[in-house]
């Protein structure tokens, strides 16, 4: 999910950062610039703050902690140059514009690091903070602000509570204006730890070390799906009912624009209904007292620019419109091809008396 806020806090002093852009072999020279530069030290500190507050109120729900993202951090601090530079606070780049780095934030990460994301989530804002005060002080000042701007807005708190697995947030001053940015991807593969030294890695590996792969998304649907919807205990007929659901819900990859119904003879075939599929599961010796019931869901997803948190809520609750319930063993299948993701869902259980 994509979302934007503005806030308002009085402002005193006037600050302001040099414009640039940056991709993932110039970490060293930018980490290296937030060390002797008032400024992007200043920035730096506000983003790592942001962070630690971020798991902080993460941990409070008993959410997994966010790895942090240097080449999300890149992107992220990118187009805020974009957006003081245009004076426009958007998810949305204009082509042939001066700092152009991409038009989606997936398109600013692959301008990083050489490949996008196949799911993320995006927080931007503006607002005007007070610098009376000590380096560090101003910092926290920034990260507290902006926590608390994009915490009270429900779609942005919602970013910040959704199960990403990495982030990375810049912020950047224009006078009085703080401008943000934060990026939130899945993903568990390595990260290039903040106290590593940069020089040690090679730009190449600080961009597969760094980004989310499309592979970490189908893993990540399946795990949430699993997750949110505990299956019936499989003992007894429920493995059964398991095996048959299962079989199905490959057919249903072949057979997309089929449900309950399968055709004798298409590849694939383990029963015609619900009720025969599982007779076939348990071999035809199993009496069953109450007939089966199944329901079946087929999802397609483009992962180019996948706005995965907002698609995997939508799923859930399609599911849950499904009715799954306790008693209920839900089977998911996945099919990649290229880009393009395809889900298989079966629902099953047996009638119950009104």
């Amino acid at each position: 999910m994509i979302l934007l806020a503005i806030g308002v806090i009085q402002g005193q002093m006037l600050w302001c950062s040099k414009p640039a852009v940056y991709r993932a072999e110039n970490l060293k020279q930018v980490l290296n610039l937030a060390k002797v530069d008032s400024v992007e030290m200043l920035q730096r500190k506000a983003a790592l703050h942001f962070h630690h507050k971020l798991n902080l109120y993460r941990h409070s729900l008993k959410l997994d902690t966010l790895v942090w993202d240097e080449a999300l951090w890149l992107a992220a601090m990118n187009h805020c140059t974009w957006m003081i530079a245009h004076h426009n606070l958007t998810h949305n780049q204009e082509e042939n514009t001066a700092f152009f780095t991409g038009v989606s934030p997936g398109a600013r990460v692959a301008y990083v690091a050489g490949q996008g994301l196949a799911g993320y989530g995006e927080n931007a804002l503006y607002n005007y903070s007070v610098f009376d005060m000590p380096l560090d002080s101003i910092a926290k000042h920034m990260a507290v602000n902006s926590f608390e701007q994009w915490k009270a807005s429900p779609g942005h708190d919602q970013n910040m509570r959704s199960s990403y697995g990495k982030h990375g947030v810049a912020f950047m001053l224009d006078h009085r204006t703080c401008w943000g940015v934060d990026i939130f991807a899945f993903g568990d593969e390595p990260i290039v730890a903040l106290e590593k030294k940069i020089s040690e890695q090679k730009p190449s590996e600080v961009i597969v070390n760094q980004i989310s792969s499309s592979r970490s998304v189908e893993k990540h649907f399946v795990k949430s799906l699993y997750k949110k919807f505990p299956s019936k205990k499989q003992e007894g007929i429920y493995v059964k009912l398991h095996q048959a659901a299962q079989r199905h819900a490959r057919y249903l990859l072949l057979h997309p624009e089929e449900q309950s119904f399968e055709k004798r003879g298409a590849s694939g075939f383990y029963g015609r209904t619900p009720y025969l599929r599982l007779l076939k599961a348990s071999a035809g010796i199993s009496v069953f007292s109450k007939k089966p019931t199944e329901v079946c869901l087929v999802k397609h997803y483009e992962l180019n620019d996948f706005q995965a948190a907002q698609e995997l809520e939508k799923l859930i609750k399609e599911i849950d419109d499904l009715g799954a319930g306790p008693n209920k063993v839900l089977v998911v299948e996945k099919q990649r091809k290229k880009s393009a993701l395809t889900i298989a869902i079966v629902l099953s259980g047996f009638e119950t008396k009104e």
